[in-house]
């Protein structure tokens, strides 16, 4: 089953719910999530503390996400930007059925009588037999900014950074279309193989999609330690073995790069202070380089033994949204890119995953990644980078046009 990557459906399903997810934790295979016994809906008239209840009455799989303007909930912010994706704050469903995928075959963690063990495996089994579709989408975005307004934002927010408002800022822009997406499904394979990300995401919650390809994880719990490995620092792959090394080096050296990962660390560690055993927040891994299929990152890891009766719920009020997508000092920086950017960032700067039945999870963080809203036909892609006093606003912008470029192309052009 090499080819576990090919298989999961172009999706007509049970509800028209499905979840296929990758982490670390199921490298080598994908776990999936289909149907909906139960759901859980956060809109703005609604509170974190009902979700709270809510996961704790199940004890069950949930899976589920978190949008970038949960954070008007926890903080007091607003969005002045309009929600074209049609996302909620938050959704979480408890699917029929859970299973993962691998080279040694299907692994079932739950089933209920109309998504059985016999469904299951009909379901892989008609979906291993089916090959890709060859026709490729030609979807063209378009910036909601052109790069002279992206400059000047730069320029501006620069001179927030001298003035002592905030440190850094992660300044984000919207790509997007107004055209139909025949295979949603189809275009996340190709965004994957283009990316080979560790946690990457697929959703399809009625009319709304979720392609993504995420290299980044915002939270893991595994019992009282829990982990977050937050990404600054990026640079582009040669062709060329000798010159990719060099620019590895270059990455790992980088003044600039590795103070914006400082600054995001510190920031990480002191959102877990407020959950964590007092002394148990430690830096396992500082400027790790890792090497993904087009780009190098500079990826950090923060851990910390939290207190046993601190919640899914408290974890996300004390840690979302994550550091690398927000600035320091956070609050801040949050008010300053919803007023500097121009569109809201929806589900892009969220978080997609998992919760077992134990009080695990594992959840990324939604970057390189397609949204689609079919009844709409709306097509969005945010992209975004670290804003700081070294930072050339130029360089900036053609790393942005790096980070999207898989996504382009998965789209056809």
């Amino acid at each position: 089953m090499q080819e576990d990557k090919k298989i999961l459906p172009h999706v007509e399903l049970i509800d028209n719910r499905v979840f296929i997810l990758r982490s670390n934790d199921y490298l080598s295979s994908h776990l999936v999530a289909l149907g909906m016994d139960d759901e859980f809906v956060l809109e703005e008239s609604g509170n974190l503390e009902d979700l709270d209840k809510w996961i704790k009455q199940k004890e069950d799989w949930i899976f589920g996400y978190l949008s970038y303007d949960l954070k008007n909930k926890i903080e007091k912010l607003e969005t002045r930007h309009p929600n074209k994706t049609g996302v909620n704050l938050a959704h979480f469903i408890c699917p029929k059925a859970v299973f993962s995928v691998d080279e040694a075959g299907v692994h079932i963690y739950k089933s209920l009588p109309e998504c059985d063990e016999r469904f299951i495996l009909s379901w892989v089994k008609k979906f291993l037999s089916l090959k890709e579709e060859s026709t490729l989408e030609t979807i063209d975005l378009i910036a909601a900014q052109n790069k002279e307004h992206y400059l000047k934002s730069v320029y501006q927010l620069k001179n927030h950074i001298h003035s002592g408002d905030i440190y850094e800022i992660n300044y984000c822009q919207e790509f997007y279309s107004n055209q139909k997406l025949k295979s949603p499904f189809n275009t996340w394979m190709r965004l994957n193989e283009k990316t080979t990300a560790p946690f990457a995401a697929y959703f399809q919650i009625n009319d709304l999609y979720l392609l993504c390809g995420s290299p980044e994880r915002y939270l893991k719990r595994l019992g009282t330690r829990v982990t977050s490995q937050p990404i600054k620092g990026t640079i582009r792959r040669s062709s060329d073995a000798t010159r990719d090394q060099e620019l590895k080096d270059e990455l790992h050296e980088s003044l600039k790069e590795r103070t914006e990962n400082v600054m995001i660390v510190d920031l990480v560690r002191n959102d877990l202070s407020r959950s964590a055993e007092r002394g148990s927040v430690k830096v396992d891994k500082q400027f790790e380089l890792i090497t993904f299929k087009t780009v190098h990152h500079l990826v950090s890891t923060i851990s910390a033994q939290i207190k046993s009766e601190v919640s899914f719920v408290d974890l996300i009020k004390d840690t979302f949204p994550m550091g690398s997508m927000t600035g320091a000092p956070k609050i801040k920086a949050m008010q300053l890119s919803d007023q500097y950017e121009s569109s809201a960032r929806g589900i892009y700067s969220g978080s997609v995953g998992y919760i077992e039945p134990n009080g695990n999870f594992d959840f990324n963080v939604v970057i390189r990644t397609v949204v689609y809203n079919s009844s709409e036909q709306y097509i969005s892609s945010h992209v975004g980078g670290a804003i700081t006093a070294m930072c050339d606003p130029e360089e900036e912008y053609d790393e942005c046009l790096l980070k999207i470029r898989a996504v382009v192309e998965a789209l056809g052009r």
